[in-house]
């Protein structure tokens, strides 16, 4: 492996968040076109959805990403798409507890209100 698809390996890597299934998906859609890790970044990079999308179910397991997030987020309360949402505008680090709960904060959305609910 050259060192540009060493790099563009780690990116993959860290553009899925190295979640193992996202990871196993995309090398085989990688293999079954025999494309090289720099390849593969760019047509990522460009449209994830179409290399998720256009990637069979892998052996020993029914479902693509996109099928077990798409179930994931169907199963969801309407609290849990609510945070997921502010979430999902945060940095991609863990995020304090306190932010979300602190009085200070003033999050003003009806949606959330239940952070500010007395829970452990």
């Amino acid at each position: 492996m050259n060192d540009g698809d060493q790099a563009a390996a780690e990116e993959i890597c860290h553009r899925v968040g190295a979640l193992p299934l996202a990871l196993v998906q995309l090398s085989e859609f990688m293999r079954d076109r025999s494309f090289s890790y720099s390849e593969l970044l760019e047509m990522y990079k460009n449209s994830p959805e179409t290399v998720y999308r256009t990637s069979g179910t892998l052996a020993g397991y029914e479902g693509t990403v996109l099928a077990t997030w798409d179930t994931f987020l169907r199963k969801l309360s309407a609290n849990g798409r609510a945070l997921l949402s502010l979430l999902a505008c945060l940095h991609p680090g863990p995020v304090p507890e306190s932010l979300l709960t602190n009085q200070a904060a003033k999050l003003e959305s009806s949606q959330l209100s239940f952070l500010l609910d007395e829970f452990e």
